[in-house]
C-alpha cells in the first residue's frame, strides 16, 4: 500500500469496503495527466480513491449500460 501520493504499480489496491448513497457528496481533483482522485463524503472523513486516466475511461465506459439496467428494472417494478 502506498501512502497516496502516488499511483501504484498493482492494478488494484483494497483497504475498505464503502457503500456510497444517494446525496453523497463526491469530488474530483485532478492529480496529473494520468491521474484523479475521487473523494467520496466530507474530505476529513470522506473515503479517496485514486484513478489512472484509463482505469477511470474504463469505469465510466461500464457504468452507462449499468445505470440503463437500473433504470429499465426500475420501470419494470413499477409497472408490476
Amino acid at each position: 500500500m502506498n501512502d497516496g501520493t502516488q499511483m501504484s504499480s498493482d492494478p488494484l489496491e483494497v483497504s475498505n469496503y464503502v457503500i456510497v448513497k444517494d446525496g453523497c457528496p463526491i469530488r474530483f481533483d485532478v492529480m496529473g495527466s494520468g491521474q484523479v482522485e475521487v473523494t467520496f463524503g466530507e474530505p476529513r472523513n470522506g473515503c479517496q480513491v485514486m484513478f489512472a486516466a484509463d482505469a477511470l475511461r474504463s469505469l465510466l465506459d461500464g457504468a452507462t449500460p449499468v445505470l440503463r439496467e437500473m433504470d429499465e428494472r426500475f420501470e419494470r417494478e413499477c409497472v408490476s
